[in-house]
């Protein structure tokens, strides 16, 4: 009987402790932050110069950077999708030396990250990236070519995606 009564007071306790531990992934929206994040499958359209046509193709997946959330501020929502924070968002390439703006498609340098879905969205080196930090997924479409009339390898549209790493 008393192992029943320890085991109805530990469920009690999770029970209790479950909101506290969703409030403080609330407050981790609110902070600077870095992932790691490396490529791991590519994709896109390729030109193919015997069959003189487009295809399908695979790339090697090989791309590296570093994605840096800086705080700028956070809004209180009631909403469905929760707390709001607003960040300047930047990603530095693998063997680069300085970080680009990562921008709203309009171009708003502050980026704004809701905590139900925990989503960023941005544009920054001619590519859409999409971050999912329960994930720690991202994708990355470059859609330039092709579309432009051009038939050869120069500017080919791909589509990444991979895994972040929290760094700080």
């Amino acid at each position: 009987m008393k192992i029943k009564g320890t085991l109805c007071g530990t469920v009690s306790a999770m029970c209790w402790l479950a909101p506290l531990a969703a409030a403080e992934a609330q407050i981790e929206l609110g902070r600077d932050a870095s992932y790691f994040c490396v490529e791991e499958f590519s994709g896109g359209l390729r030109y193919n110069e015997n069959l003189k046509k487009w295809g399908a193709a695979s790339f090697r997946a090989d791309g590296k950077f570093v994605l840096k959330l800086k705080f700028i501020r956070s809004r209180e929502s009631h909403d469905f999708f929760g707390e709001r924070a607003e960040y300047e968002v930047s990603i530095t390439e693998a063997g680069t030396s300085g970080p680009t703006p990562c921008v709203k498609f309009y171009g708003d340098r502050t980026v704004t990250i809701y905590q139900r879905p925990s989503t960023l969205g941005c544009e920054a080196l001619g590519s859409s990236y999409r971050f999912g930090f329960e994930s720690n997924r991202f994708l990355k479409a470059y859609l330039e070519g092709y579309w432009n009339g051009s038939n050869n390898n120069d500017n080919t549209p791909n589509v990444a995606g991979g895994t972040c790493t929290k760094i700080d």
